[in-house]
């Protein structure tokens, strides 16, 4: 194999590969991001297990709700206590936020976290010009309105619509309870700012769970700085007592067994997480896994039909013609004329008459050629359709006779015949003689028939086309 092949070859592989492996990698990963966490958040609330479908929403909560009321047109709300986390946009952007515990780059808030289900299109929130849609909370502080819409389907700048809903037909409600201690009741409208369903119920803002985040300010503080301050001591101090207050969140969280706290030292303990975790890896490489095999598939046969040895073809072959027996078609092999003379093989020939112009031509005929090693003869009887076939050595063949009846003759009989290739059929044309000029043409050219009569034969040598 040729050099250039063998590197052609090695960089489409390398090539190919590389890109299958990050395939490999990503693609599970993008499943289990934007599309099967979704899917499984939306069968475990339609399931009713709501507490398990809060691990795909939050990682820190308490199991105990603080509101779970059915919808009198089907569906219902159900809330949680919650702690959340967001990016401090005003933080620094010099990538050593990355240092540090879980969530150190990120600041914590309470929040009532929940979903609303089961409501199908019943609960109309799309729309792309003036939509009203959002939730209203009656606090001790006055009402605050809660933005539901979150995606903006023409580009205008304004949400059309709730991607939840639309996609897997339940709203994640979330309320920041930042300067709010009661909540006297909520309102859902819809996209013409008509409720949809309103309760007065209670929602206490103050519990166990949130007591165990009360210095929360002070963590939130301790992330500001740690991100601003380009002290490398006041960042280590910052560090070190903001994983001190992480550690002290995480266990007093976790010595609650109604309490849920999930990080990346303890995720494979905690049981929502690990049933959802595992629910969605699986539904994630059932998607893509068959994607990944048909790439690689695609990469073996582009590679094998462009750069490789055809073992595809060569299997399919195997299979039809050896384990299958079909039977092969006989196709006459092509043939290098300037690499067959003088080669030492045998042709198999058939020569042949056509009389159709002379339907009532009944006589034998002979046709000899010659070379310097050896004479070829074919007999043509009428008995055997004037063909006759012959095991012949490749070659060119001279000196053209034919012994046939004087008042017929062949029409495109050649002086030189070339036998060449495996097989070879060939067809004489025979036609009647004009007698009235027989006698000129006897004195023009030497005769090309010979009599049938066998005592008085001549030979005769006819210029003919040669094919």
């Amino acid at each position: 194999m040729k050099g250039s092949k063998v590197f052609s070859i090695v960089i489409y592989y390398l090539f190919t590969f590389t890109i299958g492996i990050l395939l490999a990698w990503g693609l599970p990963k993008y499943y289990g991001d934007f599309q099967v966490r979704g899917d499984y958040l939306q069968q475990t609330v339609a399931e009713g297990n709501f507490d398990l479908a809060m691990a795909c929403a939050s990682n820190i909560y308490n199991k105990n709700r603080v509101l779970d009321v059915q919808f009198p047109q089907g569906g219902g709300l159900v809330l949680y206590q919650s702690i959340l986390q967001y990016n401090d946009v005003s933080g620094a952007s010099d990538g050593n936020s990355a240092e540090g515990p879980e969530l150190l780059d990120k600041q914590l808030y309470k929040a009532i976290v929940g979903f609303m289900y089961g409501v199908d299109d019943g609960y109309r929130v799309f729309s792309v010009q003036n939509n009203q849609t959002k939730l209203i909370v009656d606090t001790d502080s006055g009402a605050k309105q809660i933005e539901l819409l979150d995606y903006d389907t023409n580009d205008d700048g304004i949400n059309d619509g709730i991607s939840t809903y639309t996609q897997h037909k339940l709203i994640i409600v979330e309320i920041p309870l930042n300067g709010i201690s009661q909540i006297n009741g909520l309102t859902f409208t819809d996209y013409q700012g008509a409720t949809f369903y309103s309760t007065d119920a209670a929602i206490s803002c103050q519990s166990d769970f949130f007591d165990i985040y009360s210095d929360i300010n002070e963590y939130n503080d301790l992330v500001r700085l740690y991100a601003e301050t380009s002290d490398q001591d006041e960042r280590k101090a910052a560090n070190d007592a903001l994983a001190a207050m992480f550690g002290e969140y995480q266990n007093k969280t976790t010595a609650n067994p109604d309490y849920v706290f999930i990080s990346n030292e303890n995720k494979n303990t905690v049981p929502e997480y690990v049933e959802m975790n595992s629910a969605v890896n699986k539904a994630s490489n059932r998607k893509a896994v068959p994607i990944i095999i048909i790439y690689f598939v695609c990469v073996y046969i582009i590679g094998d039909f462009l750069l490789g040895t055809h073992y595809i073809i060569k299997f399919f072959r195997w299979l039809l013609f050896d384990v299958f027996k079909i039977k092969r078609k006989n196709k006459p092999p092509k043939v290098n004329r300037d690499e067959v003379f003088g080669h030492d093989y045998y042709s198999q020939v058939t020569l042949s008459l056509d009389t159709s112009d002379v339907p009532e031509f009944n006589g034998s005929v002979e046709i000899k050629y010659t070379n310097s090693d050896s004479e070829v003869k074919f007999t043509l009887l009428k008995a055997e359709n004037y063909t006759a076939t012959q095991r012949i050595k490749a070659g060119v063949y001279v000196n053209p006779f034919i012994d046939i009846d004087r008042n017929y003759a062949p029409v495109d009989l050649p002086d030189n015949f070339q036998v060449e290739g495996y097989r070879l059929d060939k067809t004489v044309k025979i036609v009647r003689r004009n007698t009235g000029n027989s006698a000129q043409n006897r004195s023009d050219k030497p005769a090309d028939v010979t009599s049938e009569q066998p005592d008085n034969p001549s030979q005769v040598t006819e210029q003919t086309e040669n094919k």
